[in-house]
């Protein structure tokens, strides 16, 4: 199939069905090539295991430069993953399947685009379309799971100080940390830190120590404000410091800290404005400027 036949009908239809089978291939794994060959698999759950096997069974035909990992890039891609919560259940392994996944997917887009756009834009070559969209599919994971990371945090510093007002109020009254917690946990209102809280309290049920307990958590949450908040806990109970005013003093500090974020992107917004509304004051601007010269030349020539 030459260059140009790729974008014809059949062409387009060939590249949909190359599309088609590796999904299906992704469903119709068997099981059995799914299991213990690497740890990211084993912590993997449901479709994910399944995109996990994919990604080993890709790596069979590639070079070795390809498919060795990177530790470096791996260890940087966890912490992100992390730190967006680890949607679906996902690892780098099944990051990594998703990203060519997107790529292909994009390059795909990029053909049908180009077939149903060419004949208005004629001065663009193909290949230049092709590639955009083939980028898109590469950038878009990586800025999903930033745009989560970011949500996540910013979730974390909005419920955390209310939290901490009622473990303040709970541990005042003679309650331990290990019995303040699963007291307030009903208290919180729905969001991540009570999602967070009530997987800390089935820990501590199911007999693990209060510093596993807020550990994992910190583990599973890599905000700055949670990694404070189980760091001063930790001390004041290796140190024996009153942890009701270690609570308060942080949730003192977590509150001045989302309001100070809250400043800075209030005072971020008069610049996001104006970049949004320059271009259309700029062409409202001109006009204005133009309008007498356009009504002297369109009267000119009415009068011709």
């Amino acid at each position: 199939m030459t260059t140009s036949g790729i974008f014809t009908p059949k062409g387009i239809a060939v590249l949909a069905l190359l599309l088609i089978l590796l999904i299906g291939y992704a469903f119709t794994v068997k099981k059995s090539s799914v299991d213990a060959r690497l740890d990211d698999i084993q912590k993997s759950k449901g479709m994910m295991r399944y995109l996990a096997a994919l990604g080993q069974e890709t790596a069979k035909v590639l070079p070795d430069s390809m498919v060795t990992p990177n530790r470096a890039k791996t260890g940087a891609l966890t912490a992100k993953i992390k730190r967006a919560g680890t949607p679906f259940g996902i690892g780098p392994l099944e990051f990594n399947v998703l990203r060519i996944g997107c790529i292909l997917a994009g390059f795909l887009f990029g053909v049908i685009a180009w077939v149903a756009c060419k004949d208005y834009i004629e001065w663009i070559p193909s290949w230049v379309i092709i590639a955009a969209f083939g980028l898109l599919g590469w950038w878009y994971p990586s800025h999903w799971l930033t745009k989560l990371g970011d949500r996540r945090e910013h979730a974390f510093r909005k419920e955390l100080p209310e939290a901490l007002d009622l473990l303040v109020i709970s541990t005042s009254v003679s309650n331990s940390m290990q019995m303040s917690i699963p007291k307030i946990t009903p208290l919180l209102k729905d969001g991540i830190v009570k999602d967070e809280f009530q997987l800390v309290s089935k820990d501590l049920a199911a007999g693990r120590s209060l510093t596993d307990a807020l550990n994992s958590m910190s583990d599973r949450s890599p905000s700055p404000d949670i990694e404070a908040f189980v760091n001063a806990v930790i001390q004041a109970q290796s140190t024996g410091t009153d942890i009701s005013d270690t609570l308060r003093r942080r949730s003192k500090t977590s509150r001045q800290e989302y309001i100070a974020l809250l400043d800075t992107k209030i005072a971020s917004l008069e610049s996001k404005i104006m970049m949004m509304l320059t271009p259309t004051m700029v062409m409202a601007l001109t006009l204005v400027a133009i309008a007498p010269s356009l009504t002297t030349i369109f009267g000119s020539l009415g009068g011709m």
